[in-house]
């Protein structure tokens, strides 16, 4: 390999590698994590080679230095409870960590979206791809674990919470990427079949924030594309599928509602914990 082969060869490793975490983390979150720390390697190795080249990398971006901003947030208050007595358990140096070492991916992914170096369209494209293959492996995963399991699905992340608020930011921004695409005959059909089986796996998920949450924002998108198409008839049918959704998972809401009842019936009696 030559010198420019080698260059150009880090930011392709960086963009895949970070387009592959999202299928990968639901179904084995170990393997998520390690492909984001070798995303992370790249990147920065990339940057190097910018600083090399006396390229300018703009290290200002907003959204990658909330990111950074977080990351020391995290950083300064482990340090303070280190050295604090009563708060030697509330450390976060792994997670500052991860933070610093989003804002090195973000830094780098935006410089070279800049500069042009890939092809716009062709960034959307491997984007909504990456969505599609996370949608469609962890629907899977979670439909195999609810056969095969009586309890909550935790997919590969295997905590039930926080699988369900990632699973409908995944889905949701699937959704909106389909609602802002050009009007074709199989939107509505890709619209449809998402909103439709996301619902149904976070109703599986038994997560009472995330089972409303989620519900509100499909039927606002619901509603945004009615008023762009004017089709009553695909108003009607969204909505009869969403019942069904709701209604095979019927145990699971019921039993969600009686807990939430109880949990409120029992802070009124002074029971906050």
């Amino acid at each position: 390999l030559n010198r420019k082969s080698i260059i150009q060869f880090f930011p392709w490793l960086a963009f895949l590698t970070l387009i592959a975490i999202l299928p990968v983390a639901f179904l084995y979150e170990k393997g998520g994590r390690v492909l984001f720390y070798y995303c992370a390697y790249f990147s920065l190795i990339g940057m190097a080679v910018e600083f090399w080249r006396k390229n300018k990398v703009q290290l200002t971006d907003r959204k990658a230095l909330a990111m950074l901003m977080l990351g020391i947030v995290y950083v300064g208050w482990s340090l303070y409870a280190q050295y604090h007595p009563h708060t030697q358990d509330d450390q976060y140096y792994t997670a500052g960590k991860r933070c610093i070492l989003a804002f090195i991916i973000l830094s780098y992914i935006f410089h070279l979206y800049r500069t042009n170096f890939f092809d716009k369209s062709l960034i959307v494209k491997l984007s909504i791809l990456s969505l599609a293959l996370t949608f469609i492996t962890s629907s899977s995963f979670a439909i195999y674990q609810s056969i095969t399991s009586s309890e909550r699905i935790v997919l590969g992340i295997n905590r039930a919470t926080l699988t369900a608020y990632a699973y409908s930011a995944v889905t949701l921004a699937l959704i909106m990427l389909i609602l802002k695409s050009a009007g074709t005959r199989l939107k509505k059909v890709y619209f449809l079949f998402v909103s439709i089986v996301s619902l149904y796996v976070i109703m599986l998920t038994q997560t009472r924030s995330a089972m409303v949450i989620h519900t509100l924002f499909l039927a606002y998108m619901m509603f945004r594309l009615f008023s762009t198409t004017r089709n009553v008839k695909f108003l009607g049918c969204v909505a009869i599928l969403m019942f069904v959704a709701a209604g095979l998972s019927y145990k699971v809401i019921e039993g969600r509602l009686e807990t939430t009842v109880n949990d409120y019936h029992s802070y009124e009696q002074g029971n906050d914990k």
